[in-house]
């Protein structure tokens, strides 16, 4: 067997393995054939053995580390594909003029078009981007080709079953041996952050509106109520003078279904019950806390600060379908002066509070500048 044969049935088994060609002929045609079969390097023999010899195993080393660097790089770029296929943004891989060379899976879930649709195309073809947005990310591509630092930016798309998205994109130029060859983008789905922007505005321009009115406490927990899931929405506010709390609008709750909660209390009008809590454990461990920070409720029992017996507390919750509490305090120059309840139907493991802790800022100035007008009672 010759050294050519012998490539070819090393070539047929592994690809990885090394293989430089020794030999005496000195044929540019067998040079050729033993490259064409996958042969790394190729040496003639002749002239000074020690020179030859030195020179074939520095190429021996050579080889090896080449090929070992190279199982490193291929390793490393496993992982990075797995890592790119799995980050939730959406990710563009662009050349230069704005081609599209590569994307994560959380483009195609997020605009609904296949891989095939989108690879190959140009910016101006993606085929859920505005005319708008295509131009507005050829521009800054532009830019940061030519140098320029750029802060982040939002654009419009349409996905497949035409659902319109708001993207916030941030880009980092990609380099080859110092040479700008094309640019990563990188895309977050902002579009519940900005209608849940929209609801907070509306709510807060309807709390501004409503400052000084009778109906305000009625406002905040229908305002409360829209931007969150929760079933029902309670405010209660605090006399921190007489030490008690009470009940001042509640949300979602119609009129039978109050009527059963007060009967299973034994009052008449919830409204009107004002319970003493300033000196009950449980309300000064919530009272003392100077941050708006939200309390995640055991129970009903817990939400009344024990104001009344667990098992009618236990009985409310199942009238009212209610599965967890969430009490957020309402502070005015750091002291309590109310309580928002969200009452929900179900249990989260992680809920998002920032919403809610926005407009609990909102609503506490406009109660505290409600009462500076001698419009509401404390």
């Amino acid at each position: 067997m010759n050294g050519i044969k012998f490539l070819k049935n090393v070539r047929e088994r592994d690809d990885d393995i090394p293989f430089i060609i020794f030999t005496g002929k000195g044929r540019e045609e067998v040079a050729m054939e033993a490259l064409n079969l996958g042969a790394d390097r190729y040496f003639q023999k002749g002239g000074n053995p020690k020179s030859r010899f030195t020179i074939l195993a520095n190429a021996v080393v050579n080889e090896v580390k080449r090929r070992r660097a190279e199982a490193r790089w291929r390793k490393s770029e496993k992982k990075f594909r797995k890592l790119f296929m799995a980050i939730p943004d959406l990710i563009f891989i662009l050349d230069k003029k704005g081609a599209i060379k590569d994307v994560n899976d959380a483009v195609c879930r997020k605009s609904g078009f296949d891989k095939e649709e989108i690879v190959g195309t140009s910016i101006r073809e993606l085929p859920f981007l505005t005319s708008k947005s295509s131009e507005i990310v050829l521009k800054n591509l532009e830019r940061r080709v030519a140098g320029k630092e750029l802060p982040s930016y939002t654009i419009e798309v349409m996905t497949k079953d035409k659902d319109p998205l708001i993207l916030e994109v941030n880009g980092e130029l990609l380099e080859q041996e110092g040479e700008v060859i094309g640019e990563i983008v990188v895309a977050r789905d902002i579009t519940k952050q900005r209608k849940m922007e929209k609801i907070i505005l509306d709510a807060t321009s309807a709390l501004i509106s409503s400052i000084g009115s009778d109906e305000l406490y009625q406002v905040i927990v229908d305002d409360a109520r829209k931007i969150s899931s929760a079933k029902f929405v309670t405010l209660s506010t605090f006399n921190a003078d007489k030490g008690t709390a009470k009940l001042r609008a509640v949300s979602g709750a119609k009129t039978p279904l109050m009527k059963r909660v007060s009967d299973a209390l034994g009052v008449k009008n919830l409204f009107k019950l004002e319970l003493s809590v300033g000196k009950t454990p449980r309300f000064k461990k919530f009272s003392v806390k100077k941050e708006r920070k939200p309390v995640v409720l055991k129970d009903f029992y817990e939400f009344t600060f024990g104001s009344f017996n667990r098992s009618v507390c236990s009985s409310i919750e199942k009238i009212m379908g209610v599965k967890e509490i969430v009490a957020i305090p309402l502070l005015s120059n750091e002291k309590l002066v109310g309580i928002l309840g969200y009452l929900f139907s179900s249990e989260e493991k992680k809920r998002n509070f920032d919403s809610l802790l926005i407009f609990a800022d909102f609503a506490s100035q406009a109660i505290e500048k409600s009462r500076m007008f001698g419009q509401l009672e404390e």
